[in-house]
Protein backbone atom coordinates (compact mmCIF):
# COMPACT_ATOMS: atom_id res chain seq x y z
CA UNK A 1 0.00 0.00 0.00
CA UNK A 2 1.26 3.58 -0.84
CA UNK A 3 2.14 6.47 1.71
CA UNK A 4 -0.46 8.08 0.07
CA UNK A 5 -3.30 5.58 0.82
CA UNK A 6 -2.31 4.83 4.22
CA UNK A 7 -2.38 8.69 5.04
CA UNK A 8 -5.60 9.14 3.52
CA UNK A 9 -6.92 5.93 5.58
CA UNK A 10 -5.66 7.84 8.57
CA UNK A 11 -7.24 10.50 8.11
CA UNK A 12 -10.69 8.98 7.42
CA UNK A 13 -10.64 7.16 10.75
CA UNK A 14 -9.55 10.32 12.38
CA UNK A 15 -12.54 12.05 10.68
CA UNK A 16 -14.66 8.89 12.15
CA UNK A 17 -13.41 9.08 15.45
CA UNK A 18 -14.32 12.85 15.60
CA UNK A 19 -17.78 12.58 13.94
CA UNK A 20 -16.55 14.38 11.01
CA UNK A 21 -15.42 13.90 7.47
CA UNK A 22 -11.85 13.91 5.68
CA UNK A 23 -11.35 16.71 2.86
CA UNK A 24 -11.21 16.07 -0.38
CA UNK A 25 -8.19 17.37 -2.24
CA UNK A 26 -9.61 18.55 -5.02
CA UNK A 27 -7.34 21.11 -5.69
CA UNK A 28 -3.81 20.09 -5.30
CA UNK A 29 -2.46 23.66 -6.08
CA UNK A 30 -4.85 25.01 -2.82
CA UNK A 31 -3.98 23.42 0.67
CA UNK A 32 -6.98 22.75 3.24
CA UNK A 33 -7.00 20.62 6.30
CA UNK A 34 -7.77 17.28 6.44
CA UNK A 35 -10.13 16.64 8.53
CA UNK A 36 -13.13 18.80 9.72
CA UNK A 37 -16.48 18.19 12.41
CA UNK A 38 -18.99 20.60 13.62
CA UNK A 39 -15.94 21.34 15.97
CA UNK A 40 -12.92 21.06 14.92
CA UNK A 41 -11.11 21.22 12.09
CA UNK A 42 -7.53 19.35 12.09
CA UNK A 43 -4.16 18.53 10.57
CA UNK A 44 -3.50 14.45 10.37
CA UNK A 45 0.14 13.62 10.98
CA UNK A 46 1.50 9.95 10.24
CA UNK A 47 4.99 9.32 10.58
CA UNK A 48 7.63 6.41 11.60
CA UNK A 49 9.25 8.38 14.43
CA UNK A 50 7.20 11.43 16.33
CA UNK A 51 9.48 13.28 18.51
CA UNK A 52 6.72 14.33 21.12
CA UNK A 53 5.69 10.31 21.47
CA UNK A 54 8.68 10.70 23.98
CA UNK A 55 7.76 13.47 25.38
CA UNK A 56 3.79 11.78 26.12
CA UNK A 57 5.59 8.97 27.22
CA UNK A 58 7.37 11.00 29.78
CA UNK A 59 4.58 12.77 31.23
CA UNK A 60 2.44 9.26 31.49
CA UNK A 61 5.65 7.96 33.83
CA UNK A 62 3.73 10.56 36.40
CA UNK A 63 0.08 9.38 35.51
CA UNK A 64 -2.48 10.08 38.37
CA UNK A 65 -5.83 7.95 37.96
CA UNK A 66 -8.31 10.73 38.40
CA UNK A 67 -5.81 13.10 35.66
CA UNK A 68 -5.43 13.74 32.28
CA UNK A 69 -2.15 13.99 30.40
CA UNK A 70 -1.18 16.68 28.54
CA UNK A 71 2.22 18.21 26.40
CA UNK A 72 2.70 21.74 26.32
CA UNK A 73 5.00 22.53 24.07
CA UNK A 74 6.47 26.15 22.64
CA UNK A 75 8.66 27.53 19.81
CA UNK A 76 11.34 29.62 21.70
CA UNK A 77 10.64 33.22 21.18
CA UNK A 78 6.66 33.11 20.65
CA UNK A 79 4.37 34.06 23.26
CA UNK A 80 2.59 31.19 25.48
CA UNK A 81 -0.16 31.85 23.51
CA UNK A 82 1.28 30.05 20.53
CA UNK A 83 1.76 26.69 22.98
CA UNK A 84 0.43 23.75 21.33
CA UNK A 85 -1.46 21.24 23.73
CA UNK A 86 -0.48 17.30 22.73
CA UNK A 87 -2.66 14.62 24.32
CA UNK A 88 -3.54 10.54 23.93
CA UNK A 89 -7.13 10.79 21.59
CA UNK A 90 -9.07 9.32 23.95
CA UNK A 91 -8.12 11.57 26.36
CA UNK A 92 -9.19 14.28 23.91
CA UNK A 93 -12.56 12.55 23.20
CA UNK A 94 -13.20 12.57 26.54
CA UNK A 95 -12.59 15.97 27.59
CA UNK A 96 -14.94 17.29 24.62
CA UNK A 97 -17.37 14.41 24.02
CA UNK A 98 -20.42 16.27 25.47
CA UNK A 99 -19.66 19.52 22.80
CA UNK A 100 -19.19 16.41 19.92
CA UNK A 101 -22.19 14.81 18.31
CA UNK A 102 -20.83 11.30 17.42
Amino acid sequence: MSNVSVARKFEERIADIIGGRRMSKQHYGHSTHDVESDLLIGECKLRKNLGPETWMQQVEEHWVSDKFCAVFAKQKGLKDGRTIVMMRLPDFMMLIKDRLEV
